[in-house]
């Protein structure tokens, strides 16, 4: 298996180290730019997975498009290539909650300065510029995580309990589907 030239551990630690500094960097007031190159480990990350599966999803492929049965590894491998370590996403179920709690406080807040004349108040202003702000990324996260939760469920709406119970014509779908992923990354 030939790995594209990819130095994960390498972003890691100037990831890491920027982000370090960075703090640092807010606490002394200095304004200096430290690269994140968070995209990219991201996108090698994936690339990386697929290549370490892609033989192992290749033969998933022309298992589903013959109609024939999975393993148990195998289906679990097929719904990790399609939707992700949902373990990660359940982990996160418990920021999901606290997203909710503070989205509902920052509605709060901006109800408080829901009042007439709040066009020339500018501590009101000041205020709801702020509480947007934070509301934004907060709608991010949540977007993000129910973006992430509805892959889960509609993989699962599709698949159902038993990935071998599936039509050949359903199998041959998710065939497809993994096959455009098993390609996605190769130029």
């Amino acid at each position: 298996m030939v790995f594209m030239n990819r130095d994960i551990e390498g972003t890691i630690v100037q990831i890491c180290s920027n982000l370090k500094l960075m703090v640092q960097d807010l606490d002394s007031g200095s304004e200096r730019s430290r690269p994140l190159p968070i995209e990219r480990l991201k996108n090698w990350a994936r690339e990386s997975y697929q290549e370490i599966f892609r033989e192992q999803a290749m033969v998933m492929i022309r298992k589903l498009k013959r109609d024939e049965s999975l393993s148990v590894e195998e289906a679990k491998l097929v719904e990790e290539w399609m939707v992700g370590d949902i373990e990660l996403y359940r982990a996160l179920e418990g920021h999901y909650g606290e997203w909710k709690v503070e989205v509902l406080e920052l509605g709060e807040r901006l109800r408080v300065c829901g009042n007439p004349g709040v066009n020339s108040d500018v501590k009101c202003l000041l205020n709801i510029q702020a509480v947007v702000i934070e509301l934004e990324h907060m709608l991010r996260d949540l977007d993000h995580y129910r973006y992430a939760m509805d892959r889960i469920k509609r993989f699962h709406a599709f698949v159902g309990k038993d990935i071998n119970v599936l039509s050949h014509n359903e199998k041959v779908k998710l065939a497809d589907h993994m096959k455009d992923m098993v390609y996605s990354d190769q130029s």
